[in-house]
């Protein structure tokens, strides 16, 4: 018998699919180009995904204990990065500080700040943080986050020219939906493989 969390993780893949379907039909039968341009249709799907799956991996993260916090935290931080280079925070109504924050020199230094600090943890806990990268990585958690990281690349080949076609920024931003959307599946399974682990 499935369970609520396999339910929800196939209504995920579904509703992706259905979006990835209904966006080919409106660029390429109906011509409408402004669904994968800045701050489209496409790049809003993105930024969605990657909130849904930074909560998820909060929700995690709550209950998690010991090493497990190390790898979720890295989890949080790479979809908040993301989210970070999809959105254009300076072109909401928000306070300067916030603008300043998140976008430009301000969001880099924070970002690149956040994952120095995981890091020096790494390094000061290495063997620890090693085993509980192992144990993520062999799981479905690490393999949709891996197949979410391979769409990624594709689409930066689009993004850096290294392939080329007429609607190349549409393959770019397709792919890079579905990486969002491999790592919001990742993000559903997270917490059962940390129940799996007896740290809950």
């Amino acid at each position: 018998m499935a369970t609520m969390k396999d339910k929800v993780s196939a209504a995920a893949l579904s509703a992706i699919a259905l979006f990835n379907a209904l966006c080919v039909y409106l660029v390429f039968k109906s011509g409408m180009r402004e669904v994968y341009m800045e701050n489209g249709l496409v790049e809003n799907a993105q930024a969605v995904l990657l909130v849904i799956s930074g909560v998820a991996f909060l929700v995690a993260l709550a209950r998690a204990r010991g090493g497990h916090r190390f790898v979720l935290l890295g989890f949080i931080l790479l979809c908040v990065s993301f989210l970070l280079r999809e959105l254009d925070v300076e072109k909401f109504d928000l306070p300067r500080v916030l603008i300043h924050v998140g976008s430009g020199v301000g969001r880099n230094v924070i970002v690149s700040l956040a994952w120095a600090a995981l890091a020096l943890y790494m390094v000061r806990h290495f063997r620890l943080c090693m085993e509980m990268l192992r144990y993520w990585l062999l799981s479905k958690t690490g393999a949709f986050l891996l197949a979410g990281g391979v769409l990624l690349l594709l689409g930066a080949m689009f993004d850096r020219g290294l392939a080329s076609s007429g609607y190349g920024r549409f393959y770019e931003e397709m792919l890079e939906l579905n990486g969002y959307g491999a790592i919001l599946l990742g993000a559903l399974f997270s917490r059962a493989r940390l129940r799996k682990s007896g740290e809950w």
